[in-house]
């Protein structure tokens, strides 16, 4: 689902659910600017439009239902409670139009009853409901899937570029290789000698670019701690 959003200076420009909630919690857009669904006539504002269901998710893939778990509540009739205001919000809202905060963001109220909760808390006092969270990337990874690790997809590259450039210096090398014949070597032994000790600093500089190639891409694959 598209949606278009009207800026104040009158232009619009169309993103995506996930693209608006990111616009919104980095202050690109504001919560009372004109925006519609792509597909309707219909003007909100950017609260109203998040505060509504999305229609491509299914509900076992609501970012909230998703975020609580199985937790024993009194939603189970489209509504829960925003942790950041208390106020009662669509179970699959991304932001509550009341605050804009994405309703599992902070930890003041119970998204089961809405009772007032303490941030160290795991279990609401009153329902006896636990106490979920998750913030605006634990909302749009439930919505577009896992994120892909930047630092994996740098460490990928890189080492994509040192195997090249390694490859690229054996090739060079080999091609200028000097000729290593004894005969050569009686004929001029310290040109020799220098030639095979340029010859060879180049080679074990293409291995450690290649070496260092691999180990960053091996090391891309293995799962960040934390």
């Amino acid at each position: 689902m598209k949606y278009v959003v009207k800026r104040p200076t009158g232009e619009t420009m169309t993103v995506t659910v996930e693209s608006l909630a990111i616009r919104l919690e980095n202050g690109a857009v504001k919560n009372d600017w004109p925006a519609r669904a792509e597909d309707k006539n219909e003007w909100n504002t950017v609260a109203e439009v998040l505060a509504m269901p999305v229609p491509e998710m299914t509900p076992s893939a609501s970012p909230v239902e998703t975020q609580a778990g199985s937790v024993g509540s009194s939603s189970g009739h489209g509504r829960r409670f925003c942790r950041n205001c208390g106020k009662e919000v669509h179970e699959k809202a991304i932001a509550c139009p009341a605050c804009g905060v994405p309703p599992m963001c902070e930890r003041k109220f119970c998204q089961n009853c809405g009772a007032s909760t303490q941030p160290s808390q795991v279990l609401c006092i009153k329902c006896g409901g636990n106490l979920a969270t998750g913030g605006i990337q634990s909302v749009l990874a439930n919505i577009s899937g896992p994120a892909v690790r930047t630092d994996a997809r740098i460490l990928q590259v890189a080492g994509g570029i040192g195997i090249v450039i390694g490859l690229a210096i054996i090739l060079w090398a080999r091609s200028h290789s000097p000729d290593m014949s004894f005969t050569n070597m009686m004929a001029d032994p310290n040109n020799y000698v220098l030639k095979r000790d340029v010859y060879n600093i180049f080679m074990i500089v293409a291995v450690v670019f290649g070496l260092a190639g691999i180990v960053s891409i091996v090391k891309s694959f293995i799962p960040k701690q934390g």
